[in-house]
Parts: C-alpha cells; structure tokens; sequence
C-alpha cells in the first residue's frame, strides 16, 4: 500500500482483515498521497470474493474521492467556530461600558474562534511633531500571554513608513491582507515588530471617519485567510466602531445593536438552520423534565417520564433528517412496513409538541373523523416525522387561537386506505407568492421570515419526499394574516383487529346523555364526535352562564350520565365555580374535568369534592377516553378489554416467574447501570463485567456451570467484540446450552445474520425499548407458546394472512409472524440462509473427516438457532438429533451431499428461489 498515508495503513489493513474473516462487507476513510505528493481523501467500499476451488481472495468495490467534503467539513467547523465567536465578541463590546476592556475581550473572544494567535488594535492620530497621521497601538492579546499586551516601546508610525496602500485601502473600507513571503520593506517591519508571519486588517470607522484597524495575526507556524475570516472581521469591525460611538446618543447605541443582531443572524444562517429540527425535540425534553421534577413525589410521575422518553426517541430520529434527505435524493430510503398504533403516533406527536403550545397559550386539537381505523399498517416513524414538522411549523408561525390537526380517510379500498392528515393554525398565513418554493430543498417563504422563527428550510422538502415515498402528496392553503392548513396524504394497509371496533361495541346501545363544557368548540366539536361514537347523546355548551342554566334546568328532569368539563369555562371565577359545582351534584352522576399535563396539580389542588377529581387529558383519543369511561362507569356489563389493544406486559409476566438471573457484558459503564435497573423493574437479578474477556474469564471460573439464564451481550466492545466472544462462551463447559442475546444499535441487515452465526439467539435493539428487552428475555427464558401470552384477540390475530409465496416444508405463515408480521424481514433471512449454507454439506462432511466435535457441535447449535427462527416443518429436528447423537456417541451420521437440503425437491427448488 505504498500510497496509503503511512499514518493509516495500520487502519486500513485490519479493516480489510476483519472484512475477510467475518466474509462481510467493509467501508472506511484514509488518506492517500497522489502522483503530485498532494495529501487526498477517499472512501472505499468493497466486498471480499472467495473463488470456489481455492483459498484466494479477492477484494470487490469502489474508491471515491471524497477531499472536498473533508474540506467542506474541516471549512464548516472553522465558520461554526468563528460564528460563536463575532456573536461572544459583539455581545461583549455591547454589554461591558468599559471601551479598553470591552475591545480587549471583544478581541480575546475573537482570536480564540478564529484560531489566530495575535489580535490588536490600532488608532489614529495626527503626529504633532510631524503633522502626518500615524498609527497608535492601542492594546493586544497574544495567545501565549495571560495579561493583556501594551506595547510601551512601540513608537507611532506614520503610515508613509509602512506602506501608502494600507492607508488607502483602510480609508476606503478595504481589508488589507499581508504575509511575510510578500511583504515590501516597510511591511516586514510591522509584521517582525508584532511577532507574526501574516496579518489580516479590518478598518474600524466611528461616524464615517476612519478611526483606526483592527487585526489577526499567524505566528511563525503561518495560517490561511479565506472569506469567512474577511467576513466576520469585517462585521465585527463594523460593530466596534458603532459600539464606540455609542456614548453620543442613545440612537447611535441602538443601531449598533440592531447592527450587531443583523450580522450575527445573516451569519450564522447556516448554524441556526442546521439546529432547528434538533431543538424542537430539545424543547419537549427540556419541558416535560421540568414537569417530572416538580411533581416527583407525586403519584403518576411516571406519565411525565413516558413523555420524555418518547420525546427521546423522536429527536434519535430527526437527528437523522439530513441523512434521510441524502438517502431520498439517492434513492435509498426505504419505507417499514409494520402494524401500529395511529393514537400511539398522535400521542408522541402531542408529548413532543404540547409544551411549546401550552407555552404560547394555544388549544391543540386532534380530530378523528369517526371512519378513521386506528390499527393500521406501514411506518409510523415517517407519518409521525411529517406531521411533528408541520405541527411545529403551526406552532411557530401561531401566536393566538389554536392548531387543529385532523385525521381523515380520503379512499377507503380492500386491503388499502389513503389517510388525510391536515393541520390548520390561526398564525400568519402565507402570500401568493410565498408558496413557490416552499416545498425546495434549503428554502423557506421569506428570508425574513427564516431569521425571524429559525428553521433549516429542509423540513418541508423531507416531507414532501416522504409524502410521496407513502403514495401520497403534501399541499397547502393559506390566507395571508388568517392562518394556513397543510395537507398530506398517505397510503396505509389496514390490521384485521381493530381496537376501536372493540371500545365502542362495549358501550353500544347506552344512549345516555352526557354534556360537555369547554370554551373551545374545536376541541369540544371534535371530543362530542367520539363521545357519540360510544354511543352517548352529546350535548355542548360553550360558556358559564349557559352551564349553571342547563344545571337548573336538569335537576328537574333526568341528571346527566357523566359531565366533561374545562375550567377555562369559569375564567376568572375559576376557584367559586368549582365550588359551585358541588353545589349541583344532583345534576349529573359523574363529573370528568379535561385537562392538560399542565394544570392538573392544579385542578386536584383547588377541588374540594369528596372524592379525588377524574381527569381526562387533552387533547383527548379514543383510548384515553375509553379508559376514563372505564374508571367513571366501572365497565360493567363491558367485555375485559384494554383501550391500547397492547399484548401482555412482559415486564409483569418475569415477576410472576421464578427468580431469573442475567449476565450484562457491555464496555459502557453507562449502559451497564441503565440495563441493571430495566433489569431490577422485572425483578431480575443481575451481573456485569466491562467486557468480553471479562465475561469469558468469569465463565471459566465456575467450575463448569452456568450460573445465569441469559446473557446480554454488547456488539461493538473494544479488544474483543460480541460475536467472538460468544462464540468462545459457548465453547466453555456448562455454557454450551445458556440463550447469548445481542445487545446493538445495528439490528439491522447483516447484523442479524452475523448475530445467528455466532450463536447469539435474539437481538435487543438500541437505544433499549425496556418492553422488547422483556420481552425477548421471556421468549428466550421460558418459550413463546405458552397460552398465557395470547391476549383477547390472539386468534383474530392468527387470522391474518400475509402475502407471501408458500414454500414447502416451510411454515411461512408463522414464520412472519415471527418476524413481528414484517414479511421482508423473513425474506432477507431465507436469502441470508441460502448464502451462508449452501456448501454446508461439504464443510459438515470436512469436520466428519477431521473428527473436530467441538465445531460440529457449535455449528449444528448455530443451525438450529436459525432453523427454529424460519418455522420449518421438515428438518427442525435434523440438527436437534445431530447434536444430540453427537453429544453421546460422537459424529455417528453418515456422510451427505455438498446439497444438503432434505430429499423434497420441490422445497429445495422453491426455497432456493423465494428470494428472486
């Protein structure tokens, strides 16, 4: 490799090994020297090739010169740097009213981002012995000096000394760029005298005369000056001379703040673009902790927890926007197909979004058109991911009324419906000619508008992408000055069971009526549809007056079944009107108060009921509704029933087991603390080494046995990763048979298969779901058959059909059932079978030959592990026996062909082929 960076070949060939004996593709970064000496970049990618009759091995793929995207990066820090920087540096020169001290802090600040060694300032002055005007050294900071630098010694020097071009160029607001390589005699001079090799001067005016320069100055090391550095200098140099000015009026002050903002914004741009979708998750993580801290000692603390979880989750995704975006212009971004939960999606949508609603003072309303099914199929990630970018669009753009967002089925088909999701605000609306570009890449309706609210300009362009990946389309209406309603559509399969079918049959036929009181008839319109969904008669009233009216007037007659009310009825007679509503209990049999996660502290505090306040949270689902019923009416004469239609809670289930024991092997200390208390919730007891020769050194040392029902084993750990280290565990005696599930952010692609060659049995993905690591701890501890894991609907669930060729001697029904219903997953590991095994006739027979026992026995366990996973019913047994007659007798079956597969022709042909 005698072109590789002598620095990186190291690196590149134990990549390439690696790559070679896991028989796995490989990717990597480094350096190269050119045929001109010239230090480039490149990106290789590339797949190693086993000839079939030799040991050869040849390398397959690409290299890419990638020099100007490292070049762009290395380019993008420096101006994010610099850019934090001018905006320290501006603030100081504004807020401190000391002018010395505010430049030399200003110019500290300034250096520090630039990564410059030297900066100072000069004045000017006319000379009284010469009557020329010279330049005088005001103070410096130099990078290697703690105190401040004033040079005593250094003379005034007229400028005639140095150079005329200098006072030309300054005077006239030109930048003046000097190195030593270039400099005249005169130049030389200054630049030997300050100590530097090159020096950027930026003019400093005060009331349009030239005051003198500021500068940044290379040690000897040298440094290049590009456009940034002119840029920024110069904004901040025009901030200096307004912020000295700003002791004759208070005018001057204001323009150079407003000066200051203006070039902080228009240059920093690209940063405030770059972190907008990352803050908003950020805002509903930051909100919903300050919540769970204030309530911590109160019982239903854990809700906010939830909320900051899921928060969590959602910015792990749009972290990820840019990468998306690159993948959707490539072609690359493939969309899930799964079942989910639409209330779930909306519920992480309002977790996210609530808090900088409740902040501006804005309803949220979620309206379900009662046609909705609720359990559908396709990728709730990318629905959600759509609708959190225009529900904080809506929110950002809206300072008053509310932000509706509602749910609707444009075509319903068969086996396909099309979703309309719109979110309508009452904010600024958009111009004619504002809704252009809204939709391109990087653009936004107005520059104004992009400085003012923040944003990347790339949230509406990822979800018109994404709109149109789900066979859908996005689309707006806009009033300028009245609001705005975006619109997308979405294909979407729809599940078999539907949870809402179930709800509403529990309250068919009831007709009782009940009343709703709120001021917001958006919120209320939308809750009466629900409430007649579960078959009550629904009346609304919209004001207090018109309630203690309805009170009256029902007390004669029959009492409301329930009352749904929101203390915003009462305004500013909050606290006498809940008093007076005990005052009418004969008006209703039960009263539900809505509320948010906001006030309900609030409301619990200020009730003086007999009984602990029911509350209902905005803005309200079928679920959440369901459950409130449940609580108020006591569900009986209701089939048992829960409102989320969710299977089993596993964690539950472990506690009703008998004491398990784990083993957590992970190089993260952090990691290990986090999966010992997920662990500890199931009541699991737990230990912990660093890592793999960690955990290998603690099987050796019991005598043979394993103490532990499962392993949780890491997959990127230093000095030896999970895949080797489980496949030395299972060679330990006593630990040959303990389940080894892997712990990894990549449960994805080749993961899985790597996963199952070493002899790992489950997969955990990251960051850690706690109820997948439950439940892949049961199935892998006690099995998955056991009927006390089928909920209510188990058997309509069985009922679903997935489209899938039927292959013989294979279970496929079951088989993607296994996978989570996900039919391309079981796809890719048929494929991956095919691949992997296919001389695994001849490598058996190989082993047979070489009596090696230990690895006959380790592969016919991998074989079995990746056998059970696809549901076969022809050779499930087949290894089973083999290792079983191994263990006993040794290598006792006979010799097989290099096609190993099971005498059923047709099944060989068809598995072979499922994947083409």
């Amino acid at each position: 490799m005698p072109f590789v960076d002598s620095d990186d070949v190291k690196k590149l060939r134990e990549n390439i090994r690696q790559a070679v004996l896991r028989q796995r593709p490989y990717e990597i970064e480094y350096r190269v020297r050119d045929l001109y000496g010239q230090r480039k970049w490149v990106y290789e990618k590339g797949l190693p090739v086993y000839e079939p009759d030799s040991t050869k091995v040849t390398l397959q793929g690409v290299i890419i010169d990638i020099t100007a995207q490292k070049e762009a990066m290395s380019e993008l820090m420096m101006r994010d740097k610099l850019l934090e920087g001018v905006s320290e540096a501006v603030k100081e020169l504004i807020v401190n009213q000391v002018p010395e001290e505010a430049i030399l802090k200003a110019l500290r600040v300034m250096g520090e981002g630039a990564g410059v060694d030297r900066a100072f300032a000069f004045f000017n002055e006319r000379s009284d012995k010469s009557g020329k005007i010279v330049m005088q050294h005001l103070v410096e900071w130099d990078k290697a000096v703690l105190e401040p630098v004033y040079k005593e010694d250094f003379e005034p020097l007229p400028y005639e000394a140095i150079s005329t071009t200098w006072f030309y160029r300054l005077s006239e607001k030109k930048e003046v760029t000097v190195n030593m390589r270039q400099a005249e005699q005169g130049e030389l001079m200054f630049l030997k005298r300050l100590n530097v090799a090159s020096v950027m001067l930026m003019p400093v005016f005060v009331h349009d005369r030239f005051w003198g320069f500021i500068g940044f100055g290379y040690g000897l090391r040298g440094g290049v000056w590009n456009e940034s550095h002119k840029t920024l200098f110069k904004a901040f140099a025009v901030t200096l001379g307004i912020v000295l000015a700003r002791n004759e009026g208070a005018e001057e002050l204001q323009k150079a703040k407003e000066a200051a903002e203006a070039a902080t914004r228009a240059k920093s741009d690209f940063l405030a673009r770059m972190s907008h979708e990352i803050r908003t998750p950020l805002n509903a993580i930051i909100g919903w902790t300050h919540l769970g801290l204030e309530k911590l000692e109160i019982p239903g603390h854990s809700n906010y927890l939830k909320r900051i979880q899921s928060s969590s989750r959602s910015l792990l995704g749009i972290i990820n926007d840019i990468l998306d975006f690159s993948k959707i212009e490539a072609g690359r971004l493939e969309l899930e197909s799964i079942d989910f939960d639409l209330e779930s999606v909306m519920q992480n949508l309002a977790d996210i979004v609530y808090f900088r609603a409740n902040e501006k003072g804005l309803n949220l309303v979620f309206d379900y058109s009662p046609n909705v099914p609720l359990n559908l199929i396709g990728d709730p990630l990318r629905i959600e991911q759509v609708l959190v970018n225009l529900v904080n669009n809506a929110i950002k753009f809206t300072d008053q009324g509310e932000v509706i967002v509602k749910i609707r089925t444009k075509s319903i088909a068969a086996s396909q419906i099309e979703m309309l999701f719109s979110v309508t605000d009452t904010g600024i609306g958009l111009k004619d000619e504002q809704k252009i570009n809204l939709f391109k890449a990087f653009s936004q309706a107005d520059v104004s508008i992009t400085r003012k609210y923040g944003g990347t300009g790339l949230g509406l362009a990822i979800c018109k992408r994404l709109t149109s990946l789900m066979g859908g389309k996005i689309w707006v209406d806009s009033e300028y000055g009245v609001g705005s309603t975006f619109s997308f559509t979405a294909k979407v399969g729809r599940q078999v069971v539907q949870k809402k079918e179930q709800m509403c049959h529990a309250f068919e036929g009831e007709g009782d009526t009940v009343l709703i009181a709120d001021t917001g008839r958006s919120a209320a319109k939308s809750f009466q549809h629900m409430l007649q969904d579960f078959g009550f008669t629904v009346k609304r009233l919209s004001s207090e007056k018109a309630l203690w009216r309805e009170f009256e007037r029902i007390e004669q007659v029959e009492p409301y079944r329930i009352v749904f009310i929101d203390k915003n009825i009462f305004g500013e007679n909050e606290g006498s009107g809940l008093k007076r509503l005990l005052s009418y209990e004969e008006a209703y049999e039960h009263l539900v108060f809505l509320s948010t996660p906001f006030n309900e502290g609030q409301i619990k505090s200020s009730w003086t009921g007999k009984e602990e306040p029911v509350l209902l949270n905005k803005p309200a689902n079928y679920s959440l509704l369901f459950d409130c019923l449940m609580d108020v009416l006591g569900g009986e004469g209701t089939p048992h029933l829960t409102a989320s239609g969710k299977k089993r809670v596993y964690r539950d289930l472990l506690r009703e087991k008998q004491e398990i024991k784990a083993l957590v092997v992970d190089d993260t200390a952090s990691n290990r603390s986090l999966a010992t208390e997920l662990l500890d919730m199931a009541g699991i007891r737990t230990d912990v080494v660093a890592g793999g020769k960690e955990a290998l050194d603690l099987a050796r040392g019991q005598n043979g046995e394993c103490p532990y029902d499962i392993v949780l084993m890491d997959i990127n750990m230093p000095e030896m990763d999970g895949y080797a280290a489980t496949r030395k565990l299972k060679k330990i005696e006593g630990w040959e048979e303990v389940p080894v599930a892997a712990m990894t952010a990549e449960a994805f692609g080749d993961v899985e298969a790597l996963c199952l060659q070493a002899g790992m049995v489950g997969i955990i993905g990251k960051p850690i779901d706690p109820e997948d690591l439950f439940r892949v701890i049961y199935h892998l501890v006690f099995g998955s058959d056991e009927d006390g894991l089928k909920d209510e609907s188990s058997d309509q669930v069985e009922a679903v059909h997935f489209d899938f060729p039927e292959i013989e001697g294979l279970n496929v029904q079951a088989g993607i059932r296994r996978m989570g219903g996900r039919s391309d997953l079981y796809k890719r590991l048929l494929k991956g079978f095919c691949h992997d095994y296919q001389y695994f006739g001849a490598y058996l027979n190989e082993l047979r030959d070489g009596n090696d026992k230990e690895t006959l026995g380790r592969l016919l366990h991998s074989l079995k592990g990746i056998v059970g996973t696809m549901e076969p019913r022809l050779f499930i047994r087949w290894p089973l026996k083999r290792k079983k007659l191994l263990r006993k007798t040794g290598p006792i079956f006979p010799k097989y062909p290099d096609t190993w597969w099971p005498k059923s022709a047709k099944w060989s042909k068809d598995f072979r082929a499922c994947h083409l």
